[in-house]
């Protein structure tokens, strides 16, 4: 805007009128919600706060704990129902006593004066209200919720698109369907099925995998053990992560007349040495004095801990510096 403005200047007052066709929609859409959620949860539901945007609704309201997903979809039914029936929006004025004698539903935290305005959302919804609404509920389109959460001490938060964004969202869902049904080369109401399916072969392979690495890391152990004498070990294995160099360190110290045992290695710039003690060493406090020496830190328990770094070309130093300790 430009120019200036005074004071009994004539002017001309205009709205958008797709925005206020969505501010409509998703008005009445939280009547309905309201409703909703007092006849799935019942009448403690009361209006906590509320958004109502061009492109979204949002609705706080007082409840106990969380929805279920059944009751979560038992709202959604209802609230599309509504919108199915087409049912006429109606407002009138009248007193806030005959409003509250009709049933009428006061808003969150309002003050009213002695007439009142009365928003009648189909056969079922009936609330003080004074805002701008749909003529018929059918005008509202289609209803989805796309998040519900707690948002403090009994009181949630739902947050819904109606009309194109309503749409939209199906389209995508259905796209995504489509997809999924393509990939998994199942029919879309079988796809549940097939992703249990999926997910307890992908946890097959894994025990699979971690039998497999835990033969291996015995069979390290073993090999490991063969040329021990006395009763420490230091050493350096190839490409084992922090916590195979814990497991290896654990079953070292386990399998023979081992006191305390060191276990290092590096790859991919990152280094790591596990170790573990049974005697009067704690394990935490080596940890803690090399972890520096390779670019990091240690920390655990007395009888197990792990140094982490990222300065490989320390390594060499590190483990000296383990010997030494062992030593004193």
């Amino acid at each position: 805007m430009t120019g200036e403005i005074e004071a009994g200047q004539d002017a001309i007052a205009s709205i958008d009128g797709t925005r206020r066709d969505a501010l409509r929609r998703n008005h009445t859409a939280t009547h309905l919600l309201h409703k909703a959620l007092r006849e799935v949860f019942g009448d403690h539901v009361r209006q906590q706060g509320s958004l109502v945007a061009p492109d979204r609704l949002r609705f706080d309201f007082s409840h106990h704990g969380a929805p279920s997903d059944d009751e979560i979809d038992a709202v959604t039914r209802m609230v599309n129902a509504e919108i199915l029936s087409d049912e006429a929006v109606e407002t009138s004025e009248t007193s806030r006593n005959e409003a509250e004698e009709m049933g009428a539903i006061a808003f969150f935290g309002d003050k009213y004066g002695e007439t009142v305005r009365v928003v009648r959302a189909g056969p079922h919804s009936l609330e003080f209200c004074g805002g701008t609404h749909v003529d018929a509920l059918g005008a509202i389109g289609s209803f989805q919720i796309i998040s519900e959460g707690s948002i403090g001490s009994n009181t949630r938060r739902i947050e819904a698109v109606t009309g194109p964004e309503s749409t939209e969202r199906s389209m995508l869902h259905a796209s995504t369907l489509a997809s999924m049904s393509s990939l998994l080369k199942s029919e879309p109401e079988q796809i549940s099925e097939a992703l249990e399916r999926m997910v307890e072969r992908t946890k097959q392979i894994e025990r699979e995998r971690d039998a497999l690495r835990s033969q291996a890391l015995q069979g390290d152990v073993e090999k490991l053990l063969e040329g021990v004498s006395g009763t420490s070990l230091v050493v350096e294995v190839k490409n084992r992560s922090g916590d195979e160099l814990r497991e290896m360190a654990g079953l070292l110290l386990s399998r023979g007349s081992l006191e305390t045992v060191a276990v290092a290695s590096a790859a991919e710039g990152k280094v790591a040495i596990a170790v573990a003690s049974s005697a009067n060493r704690d394990a935490r406090s080596i940890v803690k004095e090399i972890g520096p020496l390779i670019g990091g830190g240690g920390g655990g328990s007395p009888t197990l801990a792990l140094a982490g770094g990222k300065d490989p070309s320390g390594l060499a130093a590190a483990l000296k510096r383990v010997e030494e300790l062992l030593k004193s």
